[in-house]
């Protein structure tokens, strides 16, 4: 749920993203990164959440949504004054839409967690009063035995095992029958946050306009392999790829060009990856970066002129 609206909002942002380049106002530019900003902190804020339950984190998501509707209104304020702008006003009103089911699906997810927490911490009370019953049982037991006489030594022990064991019976019964139905309940639920987790984690290491890998996991990869292969005293070989006249080549047919002509590059640049270990990724603007593990410099020759040749096609 949360990734479908995630991308759903994105998709309308991308949208207005291109058209406000077109009308070209100070107000809606400066509202409509606004906006981007706070939707894009509050799904790092509802990731930490969702990995820690730290209220703090949940504070911080509910004032980026309030950030996120303040900037929605002084975008549509400012659309007001200009021209030619009903399909930023549409893509606006639509983010804007997706933006609270967003909002009211992570709240609703919290309350369900805050819940199950509190039926948790009553099993957990439930589970020690038996304890303690089961154990005042026993005693009991153990007392009167030892004040019966000998001669109804035998039967006193037997009557009393059997009310021990048909109460511990009972409570094994009725404490089966509560873990049965909490799994039900909360293991599904907890499943999904975690692969919802899981999948945001992935998301936050890769280039949103290419798809490759972002700055983070390059340096976070970079590292790991520079002290392995050190360790190892084996070679790493990193290419660096630039891409000629790109400031003019997207100031002349404009940002969606441009970022058309960053994704084709990057995706050229991965597909000529044949190893599980080397590592394509995007190093900051129109610059590409290439992490080859256990690779000499020919080789990396070789990797470059592949890669060259492939991008001129």
């Amino acid at each position: 749920m949360f990734i479908k609206q995630e991308l759903l909002i994105e998709n309308q942002f991308s949208a207005i993203r291109i058209n406000v380049g077109i009308v070209q106002a100070p107000d809606i530019f400066f509202s409509f990164g606004n906006a981007r900003n706070s939707f894009q902190l509050m799904r790092l804020y509802q990731a930490k959440y969702l990995n820690g339950a730290n209220e703090k984190y949940f504070v911080m998501f509910k004032n980026n949504y309030k950030y996120a509707k303040e900037a929605f209104h002084n975008l549509n304020t400012a659309l007001v004054k200009v021209s030619d702008s009903a399909r930023i006003s549409a893509n606006a009103f639509k983010a804007n839409q997706e933006l609270q089911v967003y909002y009211e699906t992570f709240l609703k997810i919290r309350s369900a967690s805050i819940d199950l927490k509190k039926a948790s911490r009553k099993l957990d009370q439930h589970e020690l009063q038996i304890t303690r019953t089961v154990s005042d049982i026993a005693s009991e037991i153990e007392s009167e035995y030892q004040s019966q006489n000998k001669v109804m030594q035998s039967l006193v022990l037997r009557t009393q095992f059997e009310i021990v064991v048909a109460v511990i019976i009972s409570i094994s019964l009725s404490l089966g029958l509560i873990l049965v139905v909490s799994r039900k309940i909360t293991t599904p639920i907890f499943l999904e946050m975690q692969k919802r987790a899981d999948e945001l984690e992935r998301l936050a290491k890769l280039d949103g306009l290419t798809g490759i890998a972002n700055r983070r996991l390059v340096d976070e990869r970079l590292t790991l392999e520079w002290q392995r292969l050190k360790r190892a005293k084996e070679t790493l070989s990193i290419i660096m790829v630039d891409v000629d006249m790109f400031k003019a080549y997207n100031d002349y047919y404009g940002h969606q060009k441009g970022d058309n002509c960053l994704f084709r590059v990057a995706h050229v640049i991965d597909s000529c990856l044949k190893r599980p270990g080397d590592l394509a990724g995007r190093y900051g603007g129109e610059e590409f970066i290439v992490i080859l593990p256990n690779t000499n410099t020919p080789g990396a020759i070789e990797v470059a002129e592949h890669i060259k040749k492939h991008l001129l096609k």
